[in-house]
């Protein structure tokens, strides 16, 4: 390490040895590192070169439009096939709720 006595005694804070502000340009680069992506500024912008994302939205995605397929297969199934005592029931049930929505 050189003393400033020796060599480049005049060179300010933000300048090197050689006279040049790497240590300022190097900051400001730091600042800005995520101009290109439009945010101007300090982080906030996705970094694409890290590669996948860290969860599969797609296959989450997917996941959950087959299962709400599956189960409006299975409602639909089961309402096909009812029993003719299930559907007395349903036809019951249906009355009784009119009768009570009358008396009020």
């Amino acid at each position: 390490m050189r003393r400033a006595s020796e060599k480049g005694a005049t060179a300010g804070p933000m300048q090197n040895e050689g006279g040049d502000s790497s240590v300022g340009s190097l900051f400001s680069n730091a600042l800005n590192f995520d101009s290109s992506a439009g945010t101007g500024g300090v982080g906030g912008g996705v970094d694409s070169s890290r590669g996948k994302e860290r969860v599969d939205s797609s296959a989450i995605a997917q996941a959950a439009i087959d299962k709400a397929m599956n189960t409006l297969e299975l409602k639909q199934f089961l309402e096909e096939n009812k029993t003719d005592e299930q559907r007395y029931e349903e036809v019951r049930r249906k009355i009784d709720k009119q009768m009570n929505d009358s008396e009020d």
